[in-house]
């Protein structure tokens, strides 16, 4: 019964632990907002990007420049837009973890999830504004003051992006087992029956 209760309580930790990762899946979309916005800025304005001059913007702010920086502005909000909704429904899920407690089948789901989380981070990094992949074309020098940190920034997004639901996933399926160590070490169970006839 000792057994029983131990493995209860671990269940229960799991479940909460899982609640909490699934719960972080959306700040990895406002981590991506901050790093493309950022790197926008620095890259449309490589002498001064805080503004801290207070100067008058230049052509430079005005012509192709203004324009491409205006481009990436939209594609990234728009990436945070295809990224949000699988991030909030695994938010969502965490949050019925952490009141409920899990149930059969929440592993399996936020697996699921985990894949289209991933792939849509994975896709909104291959196709970035930021990059020469995307921009091949671009003569006003742009891309090319993309700051060197943007590149790994984005890929570690992406790690995360598919690190926290497998995580989730993990300690969601390991109360699956704990609960199904709880039945057995029950009354009449296997690991419940250890007194001599």
């Amino acid at each position: 019964m000792a057994a029983a209760g131990e493995s209860r309580t671990d269940a229960r930790a799991h479940a909460r632990a899982g609640g909490l990762v699934l719960l972080l899946t959306p700040l990895i979309t406002v981590a991506f907002l901050v790093v493309q916005l950022v790197a926008i800025r620095y890259a449309e304005h490589p002498a001064d990007p805080m503004g801290i001059s207070g100067g008058p913007r230049t052509s430079r702010s005005l012509g192709s420049v203004g324009w491409m920086a205006y481009s990436a502005r939209v594609w990234t909000w728009g990436g945070a837009v295809f990224t949000l909704p699988v991030a909030v429904l695994l938010a969502l899920l965490g949050r019925r973890v952490l009141r409920h407690g899990a149930e059969p089948g929440y592993a399996t789901v936020t697996g699921i999830g985990g894949v289209f989380h991933l792939l849509g981070f994975a896709f909104v990094t291959r196709f970035n504004a930021m990059t020469s992949a995307v921009s091949a074309d671009d003569q006003s020098g742009f891309i090319a003051h993309n700051p060197g940190w943007q590149p790994p920034a984005m890929l570690a997004l992406v790690v995360l992006a598919g690190l926290l639901p497998a995580a989730a996933m993990f300690l969601l399926a390991r109360v699956g087992r704990l609960d199904r160590e709880t039945r057995e070490a029950g009354p009449g169970g296997s690991a419940g029956s250890t007194d001599d006839p």
